[in-house]
């Protein structure tokens, strides 16, 4: 059984492969660069707004940031099937989403932490 210092540690590597993944595989795209902008903003906005929450350990924010994955996934997997694999970024985000989706999962069934009981 991983440790859950292993699995944060985990999901904070993950983490940051999607978010520079996803970046990467927009600015390489082929289309304007308003276009790319746009979305790469689009794109970024839930992972960034994740980070203070990912902080904090709030179990809100996994659960939320577990809803989004989703929607990850399923553009990196549109992505690399459309590319036919070519898009090395989009396979890399596809991954790297998968793999935090799995760790929050694993997160989220871990019992919240008891606050210290007062000195006597």
């Amino acid at each position: 059984m991983l440790t859950f210092s292993t699995v944060r540690r985990g999901m904070w590597l993950s983490h940051g492969a999607l978010l520079l993944s996803a970046l990467l595989a927009l600015a390489l795209a082929d289309i304007g660069y308003a276009a790319r902008v746009i979305l790469a903003a689009v794109a970024a906005a839930p992972l960034l707004l994740a980070v203070p929450g990912l902080r904090r350990r709030q179990r809100t924010t996994y659960q939320w940031m577990s809803v989004a994955l989703v929607i990850y996934v399923g553009a990196a997997a549109v992505e690399v099937v459309a590319t036919l694999g070519a898009s090395v970024f989009s396979g890399i985000a596809l991954f790297s989403a998968l793999a935090e989706l799995v760790l929050l999962l694993q997160l989220i069934r871990e019992p919240p932490a008891r606050p210290a009981a007062p000195p006597e």
